[in-house]
């Protein structure tokens, strides 16, 4: 008698983790050149640090939009604990929050360049 061979997982659940912390962090990124792009500033710029938005802490526009967005998705998402302490259906709720961090950045931004 033969026993059947054990269907293939389609990803451990490790694997889907690990693919969706990268995930999350690529479209971070994203988020905030579109964030740069939306609102007219160069990434290597240095007008969020010093004029703008001085207390983020950055050196460059993009370091500081990608602060913010990850300051944004942090305290929407997780509970305060860290990344690595995030289940892969909390890294699939903070992509889901991304586009609404990028229209609220971009009338923050807008603001501090036009007050």
């Amino acid at each position: 008698m033969m026993t059947p061979a054990a269907q293939p997982f389609s990803k451990i659940p490790a694997g889907q983790w690990k693919e969706a912390r990268k995930r999350l962090d690529e479209e971070a990124k994203r988020t905030a050149r579109v964030l740069l792009n939306r609102v007219g500033l160069r990434p290597e710029g240095v007008e969020l640090p010093r004029k703008l938005i001085p207390e983020i802490g950055a050196r460059t526009n993009f370091i500081a939009a990608l602060t913010m967005v990850n300051t944004d998705i942090k305290k929407m998402v997780g509970d305060g604990r860290k990344r690595h302490e995030w289940s892969t259906e909390e890294f699939g709720a903070a992509m889901e929050i991304l586009p609404d961090i990028l229209n609220n950045r971009v009338r923050q931004i807008k603001r501090a360049q036009n007050g």
